[in-house]
């Protein structure tokens, strides 16, 4: 039989198919005066703000928020919330409502539930964090080890559902995935 990714694909296609965008396009951040990208790259992803908005329609709701977008591979979903903001700027409880309400989308368009959630990671993309002369002097002028960190404050996730969350750039969410 298909498997979850393929089912959630499938359906992903032939019901939101006018959500399909980039991540680059979804990656944008309209709310200075111009329009700011967080990524670069134009791997085909899922808008997952326009499922939502495709979800409350059909549900007759107007107050769920969402993650940014849904990027599907071979073997795991991302989840992925794009902050054009430094890390101590991040409001970690309007993430969390975030996560919550799409784990609830996920649920209710793919029948995606909690033993599914080890197939599925979330990003929390920030702007790349300067390489400072003081971080150079105490990592002895290594280059720093660009990897993606573990997000305690979704640790609810994390520790209890099996899925796991990191915070990176978006250069290191693309060298993680491989794309």
């Amino acid at each position: 039989g298909m498997n979850l990714i393929e089912n959630t694909l499938k359906k992903a296609f032939s019901e939101h198919f006018l959500c399909l965008s980039t991540l680059k396009e979804c990656s944008i951040d309209t709310s200075k005066n111009h329009n700011v990208y967080l990524s670069t790259n134009m791997e085909p992803a899922f808008d997952f703000d326009e499922i939502k908005k495709e979800f409350c329609v059909k549900n007759d709701i107007t107050h769920v928020s969402s993650m940014d977008s849904l990027y599907i591979t071979l073997n795991k979903m991302y989840l992925i919330e794009f902050k054009n903001q430094k890390n101590s700027k991040l409001k970690w409880e309007k993430i969390k409502n975030k996560m919550h309400d799409s784990l609830s989308i996920l649920n209710k368009e793919f029948n995606i539930n909690e033993s599914h959630y080890h197939q599925l990671e979330a990003f929390i993309i920030t702007p790349p964090r300067n390489n400072s002369s003081i971080n150079k002097m105490l990592n002895h002028g290594k280059k720093l080890v660009n990897e993606p960190f573990e997000c305690t404050q979704l640790e609810m996730f994390s520790e209890v559902y099996g899925l796991k969350c990191y915070r990176s750039t978006s250069q290191e969410l693309e060298t993680y995935i491989g794309i």
